[in-house]
């Protein structure tokens, strides 16, 4: 286990705000995480951190635990056809290894950048809320720990809803997630993956962010692009979007953001914005 104090967290958040740690822990298996989680019942967890949020006011007093090394590799059933994938594997990688024993189905999430595998089982990744394409459909089985002990869940016990689930829910961390994907021609994948990072590019990436901010909003954020808090702002270009346009924008200016488009959504549709990205803070 690797042990760090005082430890700056801007590369472990794509919206590179310079939070600190007080105590940062590594756990490289499921023994060290389980001794941890016991230890430190109030602890932040971090993945890859494509949708967090972090609070930079002051040092996290509570410990942060990353996830990003606890258990990598994955494993093909040829019985079952399934694939066992640890939760640090990046999506990109998952996706590949799945291509290549000739199988697929979510290339989809190849654009995703920094995506663990553990990460995009809780937050049920995927497309639109329309399109009905989420992680959910090749989902078999999950394994958590659930604060007490390691278990194993069946697809209809996680409840997977659009971006949630149980396990996000409840805050239970995930080790490794089964997946059972239907056979696909090795160079429609190709062409697949190939197709959505071309995709990816019409979005904004001229700035730090973390994509979509809420799970569903009734306005056009873009329209608020004009208005700059310090370093912080809509994008001008994609819906949904807050950019970290010099590096060194803030947690509560991002925040101001957030409410004031709160407020909008509330005025205008008289429906609460609910966050996609999670808050860490004290």
């Amino acid at each position: 286990m690797k042990i760090y104090q005082n430890h700056i967290l801007r590369k472990y958040n794509y919206l590179r705000i310079n939070a600190i740690a007080e105590k940062f822990f590594v756990p490289e298996n499921e023994g060290e995480l389980i001794s941890l989680m016991k230890r430190h019942k109030q602890c932040h967890i971090i993945g890859g951190g494509t949708n967090i949020l972090i609070d930079d006011c002051k040092p996290l007093k509570n410990p942060v635990i990353y996830m990003g090394e606890i258990n990598m590799g994955i494993k093909f059933d040829e019985n079952s056809r399934t694939f066992t994938v640890g939760a640090s594997e990046r999506i990109q990688k998952v996706i590949d290894f799945i291509n290549e024993k000739g199988y697929g189905g979510f290339e989809y999430l190849y654009h995703l950048p920094g995506a663990m595998m553990g990460g995009v089982a809780v937050m049920n990744a995927g497309l639109d809320r329309n399109s009905h394409k989420q992680i959910a459909e090749f989902i078999v089985s999950v394994t958590v720990f659930d604060g007490d002990k390691i278990k194993i869940l069946k697809k209809d016990e996680i409840f997977y809803e659009y971006r949630n689930s149980i396990i996000h829910k409840k805050k239970w961390i995930v080790t490794e997630v089964v997946l059972e994907c239907p056979l696909q021609d090795k160079e429609d994948s190709k062409n697949m993956k190939k197709k959505r990072i071309e995709q990816a590019k019409q979005f904004d990436h001229s700035a730090p962010n973390v994509g979509s901010v809420f799970s569903l909003i009734h306005f056009n954020t873009t329209k608020l692009s004009k208005y700059k808090i310090g370093g912080a702002r809509y994008s001008d270009k994609t819906q949904n979007w807050l950019l970290n346009t010099d590096g060194k924008a803030t947690f509560r200016q991002f925040m101001i953001l957030i409410n004031i488009a709160r407020v909008i959504n509330m005025i205008c549709k008289f429906k609460i914005a609910h966050l996609e990205v999670d808050i860490i803070k004290e």
